[in-house]
């Protein structure tokens, strides 16, 4: 997922997941994550001013 926000954005966007250790397991393909992801972290870009960057 970093190498296709890292080509789509830059490298200004960083993926971290802090949940509870008791966070109930999700099962997915990496295609079913992946879109919904790029799609949060584009809009989220396009919203902010300058695009997130300095």
């Amino acid at each position: 997922m970093q190498d296709l926000t890292g080509r789509t954005l830059g490298n200004m966007i960083v993926l971290r997941f802090d949940g509870p250790p008791d966070f109930p397991a999700v099962w997915a393909g990496p295609g079913q994550l992946e879109a919904p992801l790029l799609n949060l972290v584009t809009d989220a870009c396009e919203v902010v001013p300058n695009g997130g960057g300095a």
